[in-house]
C-alpha cells in the first residue's frame, strides 16, 4: 500500500495494480503535512495542520488514537521506532514529542523536547539498534538535536550554512545519520 496526503485533508491508500485508491478524510484539517508506515506496515500515522496526528489501522482502515499537540501549529514529521509501538512527532512551534500506544485506544505521551532556539520541527527519525532510545529532530535552522528522551543533556549537531534540515534518516545499523537540507546538501 502508498499513502499519500493532501491540503484539503484528504489521504489516499493506493494498492498499485487495483484501480482506485480509497479515501479518508478529515474536513476540518488545514492539511496533511506527513505520512508514517510503523514497521511491518500495520500502522499508518497521518500528521495534519491542526496539531494532531491520527492512528489508522491498516488491516481494517480504522481510527484507533488521536495524538493531540496542545497548543501547536501542526504536526510537521512523525517517525515510528522499531517496536512499532512508540511514535515522535515533531511540530511547527519547536516541540517533539515521544509517544506510546498502549491498548483501549490510549495513547500516552512519553517525553517532550522543546528548546528556545529550535524553529519549527522539520523532520524526526528513530535511530535503530541502539541500547538507548534516541531520537533525531531536525529544525529549520540547520540544527539537528539528539535527544534521548528521559535523559536533559542534548547533543547538537548544527550547520551553519544550511537553510534547514528536511529530512533525514539513519542507517539500518544506526551509525550514520544522513540528512537532507532546504539547499539540496545532503
Amino acid at each position: 500500500t502508498v499513502a499519500t496526503g493532501d491540503a484539503s485533508g484528504s489521504v489516499y491508500l493506493w494498492r498499485p495494480g487495483r484501480g482506485r485508491p480509497r479515501r479518508l478524510a478529515d474536513p476540518a484539517s488545514k492539511g496533511i503535512r506527513a505520512l508514517a508506515f510503523s514497521p511491518g506496515g500495520t500502522l499508518l500515522a497521518v500528521a495534519d495542520g491542526n496539531g494532531r496526528t491520527y492512528i489508522w489501522t491498516m488491516r481494517a482502515i480504522r481510527l484507533v488514537a488521536v495524538l493531540r499537540d496542545p497548543g501547536s501549529r501542526g504536526v510537521t514529521t512523525a517517525a515510528f521506532a522499531a517496536d512499532g509501538k512508540t511514535i515522535a512527532t515533531g511540530d511547527g512551534n519547536g516541540s517533539a514529542y515521544e509517544w506510546a500506544l498502549g491498548a483501549a485506544d490510549k495513547p500516552r505521551l512519553l517525553a517532550s523536547l522543546r528548546d528556545a532556539g529550535i524553529r519549527g520541527v522539520r523532520a524526526v527519525a528513530f535511530r535503530p539498534g541502539a541500547r538507548t532510545r534516541t531520537v533525531a529532530v531536525a529544525d529549520g535552522d540547520g540544527r539537528d538535536y539528539l535527544w534521548t528522551p528521559g535523559k536533559k543533556l542534548v547533543p547538537v549537531l548544527a550547520d551553519p550554512a544550511s537553510n534547514g534540515i528536511n529530512s533525514e534518516r539513519f542507517t539500518p545499523n544506526g551509525a550514520d545519520l544522513v540528512t537532507g537540507d532546504a539547499d539540496g546538501r545532503l
